[in-house]
């Protein structure tokens, strides 16, 4: 099966561009990306996320992440939630200096998820679940810690972001039944996220976006679900409604979610 591409960009990417840029100059850059990378991620998910290789070119503000994965949560197969080949993004220089560190965007393409069922939760709805059930600290002290040959590196970050752009999002959907369908998501982005004054911590900054995009692919597998049960002359009840109606009620229950 193909491997499953996807994008994060999200808490994952900023803060590791973001702290890299600001703390590690050149020498051994990408490995401290990487470092961060899998620390802060693994502590947003509670899952394990790893990334083979970063290449960032401090002097243009720009770099990327390569074979970027998280794996699935506890309870679910040993495959991943996703897999990136690559996410690539560019950081204003003359930021670098400044208060609150300037992402200008994030190019997310090849986007894919691999979507599966235990009983009536899916492994996308257990990740989001854990994500906003986690501490969201803006506060000034809010660090990232790396370890360099044995010695902890604390970063306090603040960051904006301008714009980021996911490309169709792929989606592989495993039922109870073992049976898997694939079908599309269109493409979407997101602007203006965090206040150029203040900024926002990575870990504010991550939650907002990575809930934002998995909220979307989640409700396309909600609608994707409801059309196979018709197809199939399933569920009764839900065939009283149309597709779009029970869309509109999965996004409005989604906003909601995370405003408790």
């Amino acid at each position: 099966m193909k491997l499953l591409k996807f994008a994060v960009f999200t808490f994952i990417i900023l803060s590791a561009i973001s702290a890299g840029v600001i703390y590690y100059a050149f020498s051994h850059v990408n490995d401290y990306v990487v470092g961060i990378v899998e620390q802060v991620g693994s502590e947003l998910t509670q899952t394990a996320v790893s990334v083979d290789r970063a290449d960032i070119n401090l002097t243009k503000g720009s770099g990327a992440l390569y074979n970027l994965s998280i794996a699935n949560p506890a309870g679910y197969s040993d495959s991943k939630l996703y897999v990136s080949n690559k996410v690539a993004l560019s950081v204003a220089v003359a930021s670098f200096s400044q208060p609150v560190k300037v992402i200008e965007k994030v190019d997310v393409r090849d986007v894919y998820f691999s979507v599966e069922y235990k009983g009536v939760k899916n492994n996308l709805q257990a990740v989001m679940d854990t994500i906003r059930s986690g501490a969201a600290d803006n506060s000034a002290s809010a660090v990232v810690t790396v370890q360099s040959n044995g010695e902890p590196i604390e970063s306090p970050i603040k960051v904006t972001l301008g714009r980021i752009t996911f490309s169709e999002i792929q989606v592989e959907l495993s039922l109870d039944d073992a049976d898997v369908h694939s079908f599309v998501v269109p493409g979407f982005f997101i602007e203006n996220i965090g206040d150029a004054s203040e900024g926002l911590s990575p870990t504010v900054l991550g939650k907002h976006i990575t809930l934002h995009l998995m909220k979307a692919v989640d409700v396309a597998v909600q609608k994707e679900r409801l059309l196979l049960s018709q197809a199939s002359g399933q569920d009764g009840a839900a065939t009283s409604k149309s597709p779009q109606d029970i869309l509109g009620e999965l996004l409005q229950d989604a906003a909601q979610s995370d405003t408790n």
